[in-house]
């Protein structure tokens, strides 16, 4: 379960990715929370595919990349980067 102090900050998760468009994960520092390696940042990540929309994701930090099969995975329920992944975009 996504380390959090507060019960919304899961619900803000959850919502920033169904706000996205298809294909939207969680990802760097916030993925990192889903899998217990941090506290979860004031601002949830996520990543959206290079062509997506994302202007309904205000108050989000928004990245964009062209995420491979291996490099996305679902922790939680919540879809995110995979472990890999996370740890090379917090490097």
């Amino acid at each position: 379960m996504l380390r959090v102090s507060k019960l919304t900050d899961y619900a803000t998760v959850v919502m920033a990715c169904l706000a996205g468009p298809v294909r939207t994960v969680t990802s760097h520092l916030t993925a990192a929370a889903v899998y217990g390696l941090v506290r979860a940042p004031e601002v949830p990540q996520v990543t959206i595919p290079p062509t997506g929309k994302g202007g309904r994701l205000q108050g989000i930090e928004v990245r964009r990349a062209d995420l491979r099969p291996g490099e996305r995975a679902v922790k939680d329920r919540l879809p995110c980067t995979s472990p890999v992944r996370t740890e090379i975009d917090c490097s």
